[in-house]
């Protein structure tokens, strides 16, 4: 078999990309806590005081260690269209509230200890009681 670039593949065929597969909200959710429990507890990074933001500059927020960079990496997330690992990308993906954002990420609702688990595990919780955008 030989390799080829995408590049190269251009000349002889027409390349498209992935079909977007259309997961529910609570899907994607269940999907980004699947991610998280794959880092069998290991620490993540929460995000620094997110309800003192002012909206433009909290959508430009990440981390590379935060859930929403687990969350990114995850090839089915990616191909269902999530865009990047800022949190203005999680918020519009995941179908998030402010106040939904606040308590998945934000460093207050830790006390400086958060685990890919802990994140997990509340991402089930909105999954099962809150199915759609509040």
């Amino acid at each position: 078999m030989e390799y080829r670039s995408r590049n190269d593949l251009a000349d002889i065929a027409q390349v498209m990309p992935p079909a977007k597969l259309q997961m529910t909200r609570t899907e994607r959710l269940l999907q980004w806590a699947a991610a998280l429990d794959r880092m069998a507890g290991q620490p993540i990074q929460a995000l620094f005081r997110l309800e003192f933001l002012d909206p433009r500059s909290r959508s430009s927020v990440r981390d590379d260690n935060s859930p929403i960079s687990v969350a990114w990496k995850d090839p089915m997330l990616q191909a269902e269209g999530l865009g990047g690992d800022t949190v203005g990308d999680a918020q519009s993906f995941f179908e998030l509230t402010d106040d939904q954002l606040h308590y998945l990420l934000c460093d207050c609702h830790f006390h400086g200890t958060m685990t890919a688990s802990m994140v997990a595990a509340r991402l089930r919780n909105m999954a099962q009681h809150y199915p759609s955008m509040c």
